[in-house]
């Protein structure tokens, strides 16, 4: 019955020079086929797209590398979605194929769905924008108050904040040119919203490897020789799946405090507080970075909520990175 339904389909498509019915046969050639919207059809896009999302393979990645596998990923999903198969569930077992799993894979799934309903929107889904899509190349969008400009990558958690989430696809979605121009590395209750939901789900994304964890334990013995430049160095080999972890997140503001950088790391620990409220460790990064910035007023508060969760008033007396704030007290 298969071997007919090939050959009836072949001759309609060799036929179709002369055939107004090209489109309609090629439309229902998966039907004829036994490629119905099924659990087969979602299985089949499924295996196709896995390996653009597998959470092995960013760490491996280039700075930004990541970037034209979301339009590529975006490309291959808008294909079932014209032929009826059920977009969501290819995405969700495509996280499964490549290990994903829980809150990870959720948040891995809905970014790549949202993105695709962001392409389709801005017209960018015809045949041009498909193709360039899949090269992972710039196209312009095709309509809205955007028309025109350039449809880019960009980080929902800037890089400039948090470089570790650079690859990682949670945290990328398409966005005209225009409007990245005039976010820059601003932190708002979105950023905070969705730099909570990784730090929950950090641990179900990707699994911390042996080498992995060789990494994380370097860049603390050469943070506590003061060597902040090789921790950091360290860092950069932890997968970018696991970046958004709180412990290497903590250890990333330390790095900057270390360096002189407290400009750097105060975006990140006001993430980590909203993140991880309960954790005294958060608060109290938050008022050594504070009170580097002599931002006094903030800083007295974050050291205070540190103490309520935990007694550490010794190691802050103690603490050179808290002596401006000591110095200034009321």
């Amino acid at each position: 019955m298969r071997s007919r339904a090939k050959r009836t389909v072949g001759h309609t498509l060799k036929s179709s020079k002369t055939s107004p019915l090209p489109t309609v046969c090629h439309l229902l050639a998966p039907f004829v086929l036994g490629l119905t919207p099924s659990a087969s059809g979602v299985e089949n896009y499924a295996e196709r797209i896995a390996p653009l999302i597998d959470p092995a393979k960013p760490a491996s990645l280039r700075d930004g590398a990541a970037n034209p596998r979301l339009q590529e990923f975006a490309a291959h999903l808008a294909e079932p979605k014209k032929l009826g198969v059920d977009a969501s569930n290819a995405v969700i077992q495509a996280g499964a194929f490549v290990g994903m799993k829980g809150e990870g894979a959720k948040l891995t799934a809905d970014a790549m769905l949202r993105n695709l309903t962001f392409a389709e929107r801005l017209g960018c889904l015809d045949i041009a924008g498909l193709r360039d899509m899949r090269r992972g190349q710039s196209l312009a969008i095709r309509c809205g108050p955007y028309k025109g400009d350039e449809l880019q990558v960009d980080h929902i958690i800037p890089r400039a904040v948090c470089p570790e989430l650079d690859n990682v696809f949670a945290n990328l979605e398409l966005m005209p040119l225009r409007l990245n121009k005039g976010k820059k590395a601003k932190i708002g209750d979105r950023q905070l919203s969705v730099a909570k939901q990784l730090c929950t789900a950090c641990p179900m994304m990707a699994t911390m490897t042996l080498e992995d964890q060789r990494h994380l334990e370097a860049a603390r013995g050469w943070l506590g020789l003061g060597d902040w430049q090789s921790a950091n160095d360290e860092l950069e080999g932890i997968a970018p799946a696991l970046r958004a972890d709180a412990e290497l997140l903590l250890l990333r503001v330390d790095i900057y405090l270390k360096a002189g950088k407290p400009d750097m790391a105060q975006p990140v620990t006001a993430t980590l507080v909203k993140a991880c409220a309960a954790d005294w460790r958060a608060h109290y990064a938050q008022a050594q970075a504070e009170a580097q910035l002599r931002n006094f007023k903030p800083a007295k508060a974050a050291l205070e909520r540190a103490f309520a969760l935990k007694d550490v008033r010794q190691r802050a007396l103690d603490d050179p990175l808290l002596d401006k704030l000591w110095r200034n007290l009321d």
